[in-house]
């Protein structure tokens, strides 16, 4: 392949077939409308239930006119962002899940107006 030729989703399957990352992670890949797209398929534990289950990543798209390497480093930030996911819903301070992923934006946008104080300044 070239830099000028467009990707091919045999090209993507290629790319993706040779990356390799923990035990219990499967990437797949497929076409939507206007891109190709690959996606994580991961072994877990429910941070909720603390039972076992198959989590997927979100899909991350890539143009038609990417690279090889385009499509591998993307393989490698959909981990990367699958790890701080996981981590971010593990996480827990005083037994809350304050870094939870899956928290409404709007209510923390709201929470985040209504909060006044800096956690680096004393209280008053």
């Amino acid at each position: 392949m070239t830099v000028a030729s467009m990707l091919s989703l045999d090209d993507v399957g290629v790319a993706c077939q040779s990356v390799e990352y923990k035990p219990g992670w499967t990437l797949r890949w497929g076409r939507d409308q206007d891109a190709y797209w690959l996606q994580w398929l991961y072994e877990t534990i429910d941070s909720g239930t603390r039972a076992p289950r198959l989590a997927r990543g979100r899909k991350w798209r890539i143009s038609y006119h990417s690279t090889r390497s385009e499509v591998v480093w993307t393989a490698f930030k959909a981990a990367l962002t699958n790890e701080e996911h996981e981590c971010r819903e593990f996480f827990r301070y005083a037994g809350a899940p304050i870094a939870m992923p899956h928290f409404d934006v709007d209510e923390l946008a709201a929470f985040c107006v209504g909060a006044t104080r800096d956690a680096r300044t004393p209280p008053q």
